[in-house]
Formats: C-alpha cells, sequence, structure tokens
C-alpha cells in the first residue's frame, strides 16, 4: 500500500468526508476489464476492474481501522459490444464491499467512473454513511462469509462454461475484451 496515500486520508479528521474521499478516489479510477491484479498496480496504473477496485477499497478501509467484506453477484452483461455473445448466457460476476460502519454494514460500490454513466452504467456517489446502489441488477448475492451452496455452485458452473467457451473460441474472448475496453475509452474521450 502506498503509505502516501493512506496518509492523505488519515490527515482528514471528519470520518464521513474521510470515507467519502477514499470512496472517490477509487470510483475515479477508470474502469477496464484487462487491469493489473495487485491495488499497488490499481493505483500506479491507473486502471481496475471491479475486482480490484474493490480490493483496493477494503485495503484502504482497513487501513483507517475499518472492517470490510466483500459482496459477490451474479449479472447479466449489457448487449454491447456484438462480440459479448460469445459470453455464456451473457452472465458475469460482480464485487463490491460492505463497510462496517457505527455496527452496520453498508453497502460500497465504487466500480464505474463518471463518464461511463453515459453507456447507461451506474455511477455512484456516496455520502460515506447510507449504501450506494450496485452497478448492477442482481440476479443473485453472496455476502463473505455467509453460507450460499446454491450461489457457490452456480458459480462453480459458471466458471466451467467460461472455461469452455474460452478455450473453444480464444480469439472471441480477446475481441470481446479490447471492443468492450475500446467503448469504455471512446466514452472517456468524448
Amino acid at each position: 500500500m502506498h503509505d502516501e496515500l493512506v496518509l492523505t486520508f488519515k490527515k482528514i479528521k471528519d470520518p464521513v468526508e474521510q470515507r467519502k474521499a477514499i470512496f472517490d478516489f477509487v470510483r475515479d479510477i477508470p474502469y477496464s476489464t484487462v487491469t493489473p491484479l495487485t491495488t499497488v498496480g490499481v493505483i500506479n496504473e491507473r486502471k481496475g476492474s471491479c475486482l480490484t477496485k474493490t480490493m483496493l477499497l477494503a485495503e484502504l478501509f482497513g487501513e483507517l481501522g475499518y472492517k470490510t467484506r466483500h459482496v459477490t453477484l451474479r449479472y447479466r452483461l449489457p448487449d454491447f459490444p456484438k462480440e459479448v455473445s460469445v459470453i455464456p448466457g451473457q452472465i458475469d460476476y460482480h464485487h463490491a464491499l460492505q463497510v462496517l460502519i457505527e455496527g452496520r454494514w453498508i453497502l460500497v460500490d465504487a466500480t464505474y467512473d463518471s463518464p461511463l454513466e453515459k453507456l447507461g452504467f451506474t455511477v455512484n456517489d456516496w455520502d460515506g454513511v447510507h449504501d450506494t446502489n450496485l452497478a448492477h441488477v442482481p440476479l443473485a448475492i453472496k455476502n463473505e462469509g455467509i453460507e450460499n451452496a446454491d450461489f457457490d455452485r452456480e458459480f462453480a458452473e459458471w466458471e466451467q462454461e467460461i472455461e469452455k467457451a474460452e478455450r473453444l473460441h480464444p480469439k472471441e474472448f480477446e475481441e470481446y475484451s479490447d471492443k468492450f475496453n475500446e467503448i469504455l475509452e471512446e466514452a472517456r474521450n468524448e
């Protein structure tokens, strides 16, 4: 973790403003499906997926003494680009975070950066106190540490379907990711 970054947030004395600053910092990192796998990489390269941005949120809140837990949900992908048809059922999994604030688990989803609102993505603002919206409408949801055998089984089946589809259509999977990220960059440059 970057000590200077953590110190910047620690200098903010009001806890609500401190939480909002962390959220805004992570939300404003451009979303990408091709991303570094570490939180340091996300900060240095200024791009992150829902998973890596959630990991970064968890680390930053953890550095300030907050307990966190991950939330995973299954959702339907948008209908673009056309290459999305290679994804089985157009189903994917999304990651968000819950932060324990004053005895309550508060949902915090900082996935999409502001320019992506033009594409219909949910771009959240956060008041530092209440739940944000989820970036996607969940078909199913699981909180870390809470047993959900059906969710786990469906996730394992989905992983097998994705692996099979990637083996059968490696070029199409790469094209989907490339085209999707191109659309995101175009929205940011408009």
